[in-house]
């Protein structure tokens, strides 16, 4: 099967479309072009990421607070401190996705 990059919507409406039940995993995987391996990682990412829909704003900001108060403590020379809070979200953020991809 050719590489495709394939947008989160898509990935979630498939891995979504296979918990329902409604066909054998082989002819999911089929009908959209993808191995059965790559349906695997991405109900993974599903399971382990998808409670974060549920987080409310309040957990994200801590979460975000935190995550600054170690950075400062790793990097103190590109300290965080007098950025403004969506400049702290957008290194955050950029980090976070490096990790997990």
């Amino acid at each position: 099967m050719k590489y495709r990059k394939w947008d989160s919507k898509t990935k979630a409406k498939i891995v979504l479309e296979s918990l329902q039940n409604k066909m054998l995993l082989s002819g999911l995987c089929n009908r959209h072009q993808i191995t059965q391996n790559t349906y695997y990682n991405w109900l993974k990412k599903f399971e382990t990421k998808s409670h974060k829909v549920f987080e409310s704003l309040k957990e994200s900001k801590k979460e975000l607070k935190c995550w600054v108060e170690q950075y400062n403590c790793h990097f103190p020379h590109s300290s965080l401190l007098h950025k403004t809070p969506d400049q702290a979200e957008k290194y955050y953020y950029l980090s976070t996705t490096k990790i997990a991809a």
